[in-house]
This record gives structure tokens, C-alpha cells and sequence, in this order.
């Protein structure tokens, strides 16, 4: 008989880290639950590619969660399409400054829901694709976050058996962008199912992205980085 699978509750965005942080806990022998938001993103096309992506990876059990209450609050280029997404900054500019596209919350919320369904289905250990890379802008995503969020865990989340400690596994977050798809890479991870562009859209059955954003512009040079082909379709080539 088989040694039955540790289970893990893995975010899945749809996005190039979300999914290579997929392919490595499935490879480590993890079966998991995907867990995927529908906040009223500007980009609500990843929650396609998010489906996409779990079904071709084998995660059967996939949740996606709405949450509008972020259209209301605003204060995001993500949410609000009134505010715009800053486009062409360099790599500098996004260490030093906090993009409009921050979400407010956004971390603490989402990390939440992933405890709340972790406890129902008496699984202790939550999958992440944060990134090294992204912290400067997305502080909620980075390695001080996640640690002082898994110690909380400790007090306030006590279902199941307390001997088992609670895990936030971070496999990507000390990874460059180039790292992180060199390691998707080795394992097989298509990437064209992914989307990472703010201002994705679909155009004659295709997703295209802008090519701008802070989010395609790591993407593409993390493809250059390691010399290979980004499958992604950018509206400047269309």
C-alpha cells in the first residue's frame, strides 16, 4: 500500500510563481488543495488560467473564494480601474516605492482563508508562490511576514492535532524570477498556461499581456535571464 500523501493548501493566482511553487510541492509528494480568489481583480483572467493550471496539474479539489468587498475599499490599481497601473518603471524604481497595485490586507486576508479551509479539512501546512523578488513591493509576501503569520497560527488556529506543528511553505522566496523558472522548467511546468500581467485581456482566443506592468517586466527578463522563450503573447508583438 502506498504512503498516503501530507496534504497542503496551495494559493494558486494563475501566475508564473503560484504554479512553479505547485510543481515543486507536488514533486516533494504533496497532494494538494488549490485555493484561488475572486476579488474583483482587474485581471480577472488569472482565475481561468488558475483553473487551467490545477487541472493540468492533477489538483482535483480547487476552491475559488469571491471576495468584492475590495471594490468598495478601492485604494488599488488592481481594483479600482480609475487608479493606473505604473508601467515601465525600472527595477530600482520598484524596490523604492510601493506600487499602486498593492492590494491592502490582501495578504493577511487570503493567508486567512487558506487557514480557515486548512483547518475544516485538518491539513497544517499552506503553499505559497511569494517570491523573493516581489517583497520590496509587496511587503505582506515576504519571508518576515510569513514567519511572524505561522507563529500566530500557533495561538489562534487549533483544530485538529495541536502536536503537528502549522507550516507556510515558501519555496520560492529567495528565488530571482530566473530561478524560479528555471526550477518550473525541470519540472515540466508549461508556462503559456500562465498569466502574469496586471492588464492581461483576451484577444481571438488568446491572452495577451501588456508587456509594461512591474509584473511582465520581471516575467520577461527572468525568461531573458536564463535564454529562454517566454510563450507569453505581449501587445507590442500582436
Amino acid at each position: 500500500m502506498s504512503e498516503k500523501k501530507k496534504k497542503a493548501v496551495i494559493l494558486l493566482s494563475g501566475g508564473l510563481d503560484s504554479t512553479t511553487a505547485a510543481a515543486i510541492a507536488l514533486d516533494k509528494g504533496f497532494g494538494l488543495v488549490g485555493l484561488s480568489f475572486d476579488y474583483g481583480q482587474r485581471n480577472d483572467i488569472e482565475l481561468v488560467a488558475a483553473k487551467k493550471v490545477a487541472q493540468s496539474m492533477g489538483i482535483t479539489e480547487h476552491y475559488i473564494v469571491p471576495l468584492d468587498f475590495w471594490k468598495v475599499f478601492g485604494g488599488s490599481s488592481l481594483v479600482d480601474k480609475a487608479i493606473p497601473v505604473l508601467k515601465d518603471r525600472t527595477e530600482e524604481e520598484m524596490v523604492a516605492k510601493i506600487p499602486s497595485t498593492y492590494v491592502p490586507g490582501r495578504g493577511f486576508i487570503f493567508l486567512s482563508i487558506a487557514v480557515a479551509l486548512a483547518e475544516s479539512l485538518d491539513i497544517k501546512t499552506i503553499i505559497t508562490g511569494y517570491c523573493g523578488v516581489d517583497a520590496a513591493g509587496y511587503p505582506d509576501s515576504s519571508k518576515s511576514f510569513i514567519n511572524t503569520f505561522q507563529e500566530l497560527l500557533s495561538i489562534g488556529a487549533v483544530r485538529g492535532d495541536r502536536s503537528i506543528p502549522w507550516e507556510i511553505y515558501t519555496p520560492l522566496i529567495k528565488m530571482q524570477k530566473s530561478e524560479v523558472i528555471q526550477t518550473g522548467v525541470s519540472l515540466g511546468v508549461d508556462y503559456s498556461q500562465t498569466v502574469t500581467c496586471y492588464e492581461a485581456m483576451e484577444r481571438d482566443g488568446n491572452v495577451i499581456a501588456c508587456g509594461r506592468c512591474d509584473s511582465c517586466l520581471l516575467r520577461k527578463k527572468g525568461f531573458e535571464d536564463v535564454k529562454i522563450s517566454d510563450p507569453t503573447l505581449y501587445y507590442q508583438v500582436i
